[in-house]
């Protein structure tokens, strides 16, 4: 069996920046969030389980000391197509209550962590030809009874 997953550039790491960024930057007129940086140390990381995960099954890898946003496709995608649709599931966040309402919510809130400041993410094609991608983030969101922002 030859080998699978693909390298990535610089440009991809500077696209899932942006667009985490991007989402940031759109939280609420009343909210300023700090911009995200790529770090290598978890751009490293994330390439390692992405390419365990070449069975494109959507599995957490587990560790915590990272927050983690993970997505599965069952066709090539965009490096960043990932984190858009993370991001639409801040339709189902009540920053009032603090909580997702009406479906899935932690991917948008990790993404919107106000102390998650530094992330890296890598996607590798399946072997049945789909995608997967995960990003980690730190410092870790998601931290229960905390509010993102």
């Amino acid at each position: 069996m030859g080998h699978i997953a693909h390298a990535q550039d610089l440009e991809s790491d500077a696209d899932y920046v942006n667009a985490h960024n991007i989402a940031r930057c759109n939280v609420s007129t009343r909210v300023s969030l700090p911009n995200v940086v790529w770090d290598d140390y978890l751009g490293h990381f994330a390439r390692v389980y992405a390419y365990q995960r070449t069975d494109c099954k959507l599995i957490h890898s587990g560790d915590n000391s990272f927050g983690e946003n993970i997505f599965v496709s069952d066709r090539d995608i965009n490096d960043t197509d990932a984190v858009k649709l993370w991001v639409n599931h801040k339709r189902y966040y009540d920053s009032s209550r603090n909580k997702c309402v009406g479906g899935e919510c932690h991917q948008y809130t990790q993404i919107v962590w106000r102390k998650s400041v530094s992330i890296g993410c890598y996607k590798v094609k399946c072997k049945n030809g789909g995608t997967f991608v995960i990003c980690y983030y730190a410092p870790r969101g998601n931290i229960l009874g905390e509010a993102p922002y």
